[in-house]
């Protein structure tokens, strides 16, 4: 299950890795941040898929 601390920082870094494009509209990439959420809870992300990573920021 995801902590506080651990949603706190999915939130964050998928607004950090959002892309403008050229037409004014923003794209995310859920590879992108869970990428960098395996980086800073390595032993935690191993519990998690991306796709339940994903499905936790929809819910938010």
């Amino acid at each position: 299950m995801l902590t506080i601390e651990h949603k706190s920082f999915l939130v964050e870094s998928y607004f950090r890795k959002g892309v403008k494009l050229e037409n004014g509209e923003w794209s995310y990439s859920v590879q992108a941040y869970f990428e960098e959420f395996r980086e800073r809870f390595p032993t935690d992300a191993a519990s998690f898929s991306c796709q339940d990573i994903n499905f936790s920021l929809i819910i938010l």
